[in-house]
């Protein structure tokens, strides 16, 4: 061999040397025949196996993670089979000789003899390690997201630039009542129910495909399979290319129904509240004013006004613990009474059904009871010895029921005190007439005896009723 023959081939595994020396990749050459194998410094790094111990397939094959070891070992053995596959390649894991675990990529030519028998085998080791780490750490990460995807309350969709749905998660399909093979594929806009939301957002996502604009959220109707219409809040992120291209959309959707009739509940309740606190005002300052005009003097004005204003706090206790629902009339006639003092049944006969006054009719009832107690209690039954206060009531008419309640005052002829039978009215009995005939768009009328009877008539609503049974 002339001399610049053997100069160009030893450049020639200069340049071998040096481009696997700068890639780490590994050499093996095993020759069957002679049970002899070599491997390359590379290789050796890679398997972290000093120079001065010998090279050997039992070496290579004890560095195998076990996890690996009977299918790698079981394609080694078959590579090299008489009739065999001519090209080898595996990607496992190895304990290096210091404990360390690592990836590695292993590839191999086969070279055969006569009959198909192996007498060589060359191929290369490459660590694979960050690599497969990497890989490892995206298909956790794509399992994390996967299942935030499906396990999210919000239903999340992703659409083509067609406005076709090309993924959807369960959240949506429950929201729909769709399948996701029946929403798969389809335009996400039919589901849409009126055509007013339908072209809104139409051209919100036309804009967002344009790229005028990235993103964009609405609140819109959609009708479910069951033909369920529900209120629902869109947002909509569009994801784009390196070069600005429209891929898809990510659509986020949140069932917003319960929220929506929350909110008009809300809002009704706000001014209902409003009108109440203005109407109470207003009852406040007309009771004070009427009042101070019949009151004989101080101590009566103060006497009357602070149980006027009690009787309004009672009611307004027994709304706000029902929610503004409304109260038990039982209930706000034993509140009532108790403030007299008399809650004991001794000057008191109570007999009725239970009967729901409605959040409009418990303060004007409650002034009523106050008025006809306090007179009571200062000119009837109650200032007599033996007086005694029967109550009782009942709800007659379909189907618009009305409450009739009566009040009747007793007393032995002996002890009666004189009704107040005078042309002059006092504001008690303005006050009655006005809660009865305004409020609560009724009737009374009342019969002086020994005692006193009155009887008061006004409409209840049929679902202030109770339920029978």
């Amino acid at each position: 061999m002339d001399g610049d023959l053997l100069r160009r081939l030893a450049a020639s595994e200069e340049r071998l040397r040096l481009a696997l020396e700068a890639t780490g990749v590994g050499i093996w050459d095993n020759d069957i025949e002679r049970d002899e194998h070599t491997w390359s410094p590379e290789f050796r790094a890679i398997l972290g196996v000093p120079s001065n111990v010998p090279a050997h397939r039992d070496l290579f094959a004890d560095l195998i993670h076990p996890d690996d070891h009977g299918w790698v070992m079981e394609r080694y053995r078959s590579s090299y089979a008489p009739g065999g596959p001519d090209h080898y390649g595996a990607e496992f894991r190895i304990f290096r000789s210091d404990g360390a675990v690592r990836w590695v990529v292993a590839r191999g030519r086969i070279l055969r003899g006569d009959g198909g028998v192996a007498v060589r085998g060359v191929g290369t080791l490459h660590d694979v390690t960050e690599r497969k780490l990497a890989e490892l750490a995206l298909r956790a990460s794509e399992g994390r997201l996967r299942a935030t995807h499906e396990n999210a309350a919000v239903g999340i969709a992703e659409l083509g630039a067609d406005g076709r749905i090309k993924s959807v998660n369960e959240a949506l399909c429950r929201i729909t009542g769709y399948s996701r093979a029946e929403m798969l594929d389809a335009p996400i806009f039919t589901f849409v129910s009126g055509s007013e939301f339908a072209s809104q957002d139409e051209e919100l996502f036309s804009q967002q495909r344009a790229g005028v604009i990235p993103s964009y959220q609405l609140e819109k109707k959609i009708r479910t399979k069951g033909g369920e219409e529900r209120w629902t809040h869109v947002s909509s992120t569009s994801v784009r290319s390196p070069d600005g291209a429209f891929i898809y959309a990510v659509r986020v959707v949140q069932d917003i129904t319960e929220l929506k009739r929350f909110s008009a509940q809300r809002e009704m309740l706000l001014a209902e509240l409003n009108h109440r606190v203005k109407n109470s005002l207003a009852v406040v300052l007309g009771m004070i004013t009427q009042t101070s005009r019949n009151a004989a003097s101080f101590a009566d004005f103060r006497a009357a006004i602070e149980g006027r204003i009690m009787a309004l706090k009672h009611s307004y206790d027994l709304l706000s613990d029902s929610s503004w629902d409304g109260a038990d009339l039982a209930t706000l006639l034993r509140t009532e009474l108790e403030a007299f003092g008399f809650a004991d049944p001794v000057h008191w006969r109570v007999t009725g059904g239970p009967v729901h006054l409605g959040p409009r009719q418990v303060v004007p009832v409650a002034l009523i009871l106050h008025e006809l107690a306090t007179n009571a209690v200062k000119h009837g039954a109650l200032a007599a010895p033996h007086g005694e206060v029967a109550v009782d009531w009942r709800v007659e008419g379909e189907p618009e029921p009305s409450l009739i309640l009566r009040w009747r005052e007793s007393v032995s002829s002996d002890s009666a005190p004189a009704p107040e039978t005078s042309g002059r009215r006092g504001f008690g009995s303005t006050l009655i007439a006005l809660c009865i005939e305004r409020e609560l768009h009724g009737g009374y009328s009342v019969v002086y005896t020994p005692g006193l009877d009155a009887q008061f008539t006004f409409p209840l609503a049929a679902r202030e009723l109770p339920d029978a049974g």
